[in-house]
């Protein structure tokens, strides 16, 4: 085996063994922007058509006014392209990176 083959099956084992933390975003409200909720749904639906992926990195958004409402540990993260539709969890339940 040549040096540059074992490499890469080691940068192979240590990826498969790596969980990433979640990427949240939160929108906020700006002038002469859409509403934090629009912009929400704008980036839900552009997250539903990326693929390929294979879920190593979860990513999930919200808006200001739900976590001034709940709180970053309330039900108000929506969990990007994984078709959950208009279900909000809370950060100890989103899904694990895989």
């Amino acid at each position: 085996m040549t040096a540059l083959t074992e490499t890469v099956q080691q940068a192979k084992a240590f990826r498969s063994e790596v969980a990433f933390p979640p990427v949240l975003f939160g929108f906020a409200p700006a002038p002469r922007r859409a509403a934090p909720a629009t912009r929400e749904a704008a980036f839900h639906e552009r997250a539903r058509r990326v693929h390929g992926v294979n879920y190593r990195i979860i990513v999930a958004a919200t808006t200001l006014a739900q976590l001034t409402r709940q709180g970053p540990a309330g039900s108000v993260w929506r969990v990007a392209g994984r078709g959950e539709g208009e279900e909000h969890r809370s950060l100890d339940v989103l899904p694990k990176a895989r």
